[in-house]
């Protein structure tokens, strides 16, 4: 993604060009652009759009921040590509304004639906995603526990305290935070999830569930480049992931019909080696295959045990 930060309608961006992080003793580690001071020698240690490229361990595509376009950032770290940018935002920005005064008779807005230095409000980051056929839900009561309940089944998140916005993503059955304040997303699993979004809304942030039909990711089709994220993004001794492509199902039987998104999806044949002599991990990817839809019925603890005896004796 390519930002003009002398563009006229962000006359404020290059005022925020270099800054790095110090992290505050006591806090749980979620950062925003409030946690970046800037840097007197004139380097840049936080994660600067400017300077670093927008990708990470693996290829997981992550954008980092730039000005105050956490907005486009966390539109495009949340569907693992440059879909955005602050001039499509712009334009629904001033879509916005233009029908709220009307609404209201012409008056005057008191601050609009994007700012001089480039934050957009989440009714910009709404539109777009409504257009894009996603669903922004906030996070409350029981649309909050239900949510969390079934983590296998969400694949998105968006998160807001204030001036920022970042995505929390599922990529195969693995979740990262791709908050582009970081310089290196973070991994977490399904069973993290609750505490990591509860921590989120601790700390002051609304979240939002997105749902709708993701575009393809490159890491869902490719078991080693997802465990290269995994492994880069703060579980180094993570062996196996879990992910959606090519390979065979638990019951030994090739996907029929299968996605990136939906039913079919399979393991690597490496992963389903190792769950024949690890129950625990074969009852986990058993369960997570049929969350996604596999048409093959999860084997019984009996048969896998029977399938074990006859290969190792």
């Amino acid at each position: 993604l390519k930002v003009n930060l002398r563009h006229p309608l962000f006359p404020a961006f290059h005022l925020a060009s270099n800054f790095c992080w110090t992290p505050r003793a006591g806090r749980m580690p979620i950062v925003s652009v409030a946690d970046f001071r800037t840097d007197e020698d004139g380097g840049s240690q936080g994660a600067s759009g400017e300077k670093l490229p927008p990708y990470g361990p693996g290829g997981i595509y992550h954008e980092k921040q730039v000005g105050a376009l956490c907005a486009v950032h966390c539109i495009n770290n949340l569907l693992q590509k440059p879909t955005a940018d602050e001039f499509i935002l712009s334009e629904i920005a001033q879509r916005l304004d233009r029908e709220e005064r009307r609404l209201l008779g012409g008056a005057n807005l008191d601050a609009g639906n994007v700012r001089a230095d480039g934050f957009f409000n989440l009714e910009v980051l709404r539109v777009f995603l409504m257009n894009a056929g996603f669903s922004v839900d906030r996070l409350t009561g029981e649309t909050e526990k239900a949510a969390l309940s079934e983590p296998a089944k969400q694949q998105g998140f968006i998160c807001n305290k204030k001036e920022h916005w970042f995505a929390l993503r599922r990529i195969g059955q693995e979740w990262f935070d791709l908050n582009s304040c970081l310089r290196t997303p973070r991994h977490f699993t399904d069973a993290e999830l609750a505490s990591h979004v509860r921590e989120a809304t601790g700390e002051g942030y609304s979240v939002f569930v997105v749902r709708g039909v993701y575009p393809p990711c490159e890491l869902e089709q490719n078991s080693k480049k997802l465990l290269e994220a995994v492994q880069g993004c703060g579980h180094s001794r993570q062996q196996h992931c879990l992910f959606s492509g090519a390979g065979q199902t638990l019951s030994g039987r090739a996907p029929t019909g299968g996605s990136a998104t939906g039913g079919g999806s399979a393991v690597d044949p490496a992963l389903a080696a190792a769950a024949e002599n690890d129950p625990e991990l074969a009852a986990a990817l058993a369960a997570s295959l049929a969350d996604v839809g596999t048409p093959a019925a999860p084997e019984s603890q009996e048969e896998m045990r029977r399938k074990r005896l006859a290969r190792f004796g």
